[in-house]
Order: C-alpha cells, then sequence, then structure tokens
C-alpha cells in the first residue's frame, strides 16, 4: 500500500485565498482478503489466486474572497478510482473459472456562491 495526502492555503491578498488539496492511493493485493474458519491461519480452499488492485485520486481547489459586501467561495474538486478485482467461480457442471471485474468511475464537481450576512 502507498499512498499520500497533501493540503496548501495561499493568502494572495485583500483578503483572497487559494485553497488546494489531494490524496493518491494504491492498494495491491496478490490475493483475496479473507479467512476461512475450518483452516488454518493464513491459508484457503481455492485453488486460483484472486488478485485486486485499487487505486484512486481526490483533488480539490477553492478560491475565497469578497465582493463588495458578499463573500464569494468558489470550489472544483475531482476524483478518480481505478478497480480490479479477480473472483472465483464455482461452474455448475464442476470446475473453477476466474472473472475479472474492472471499474473506472470519475467525478468532477463544481460549485460557487456568493453569500452576504445581514441583520437578523
Amino acid at each position: 500500500m502507498r499512498g499520500g495526502r497533501a493540503a496548501a492555503l495561499v493568502r494572495l491578498g485583500d483578503g483572497w485565498s487559494l485553497e488546494a488539496g489531494g490524496v493518491l492511493q494504491s492498494i495491491k493485493g496478490r490475493d483475496g482478503q479473507y479467512a476461512d474458519r475450518a483452516l488454518p491461519d493464513l491459508q484457503r480452499r481455492s485453488m486460483i489466486a484472486q488478485p485486486f488492485s485499487n487505486d484512486y485520486a481526490l483533488g480539490s481547489v477553492t478560491v475565497r474572497g469578497q465582493v463588495g459586501s458578499a463573500e464569494l467561495v468558489s470550489t472544483f474538486g475531482a476524483a478518480h478510482h481505478v478497480l480490479d478485482e479477480d473472483f472465483v467461480l464455482s461452474l455448475p457442471r464442476g470446475g473453477l473459472a476466474s472473472f475479472r471485474q474492472r471499474n473506472r468511475p470519475s467525478l468532477a464537481v463544481a460549485e460557487t456562491r456568493l453569500s452576504r450576512s445581514g441583520d437578523g
């Protein structure tokens, strides 16, 4: 497993700031993470290994500042996930097969708001 996280805040002057952050993580396994109570520790019945990898990256940027008497906040974020999994299948007429599942979802979001506090 490898990974890291970073965050930064930069004061731009005149009440404006820039915030940025990110996360990276990579997990890899040569076989499934499960236990079988009927067997000794660290043993399994399956004849086929079930490797997996799970990697993701997240990042965001936020700008804040005053626009007249209002506060402007604008944020953008993105995420990307790569998940590979192998599973053992028991075939109806006997025997085993391997099934590989691959997922690659990505997401991007943005929000901008302008707000002001008033009396009451």
